[in-house]
């Protein structure tokens, strides 16, 4: 029994790390910290499940969310694309100032959140699971997990209020 425990304890940290790691990304990075060199930000508001999931559990709302776009696999409800230079330079400080950091966890990672952050052609996304804390992060050469920093509510309470007055719809946990 106490074999089974420890065996589904450990499947269960999984959850979060089942990402295929191909190179880590230093959280100190400059592609990955320097929002203000931004030439545009989108903002995505996801279904918390990958689309394989959805597949596999054949729940209603499966075949309407298999039909939507998808950013890393998970579909959109929406997007927010930020150009002007002012609105790219004010959320570009929320996403810097927003960073702290924080313990590991072990979570069921379920993004509701995505960033696309584009400076001169090269992009850099983030998927962000509030709930738990975790972020990961995508650049042109690697796909990594992130536990350090990553950023506050305020964040999230920021896309949400936008998503809203865009009224594009958002997965509420």
């Amino acid at each position: 029994m106490r074999g089974s425990i420890l065996a589904l304890f450990l499947l269960g940290g999984i959850g979060c790390s089942t990402l295929h790691i191909k190179k880590p990304v230093s959280c100190d990075s400059a592609a990955l910290l320097k929002f203000q060199d931004a030439d545009q930000i989108i903002l995505y508001s996801l279904y918390p499940s990958e689309v394989r999931n959805l597949v596999m559990d054949k729940r209603p709302e499966s075949e309407r969310l298999i039909g939507l776009p998808e950013f890393h696999e998970f579909p959109v409800f929406g997007t927010v694309r930020l150009s002007d230079s002012a609105q790219v330079t004010s959320w570009a400080t929320t996403l810097q100032t927003a960073l702290v950091d924080r313990p590991e966890s072990v979570c069921d990672f379920m993004p509701r959140h995505g960033v696309r952050i584009i400076h001169q052609g090269l992009v850099t996304d983030f998927l962000m699971c509030f709930t738990c804390g975790d972020m990961v992060v995508w650049t042109e050469q690697s796909r990594a997990e992130m536990h350090h920093p990553v950023w506050t509510k305020k964040v999230r309470n920021r896309m949400n209020a936008l998503f809203d007055q865009h009224q594009i719809e958002r997965d509420i946990p």
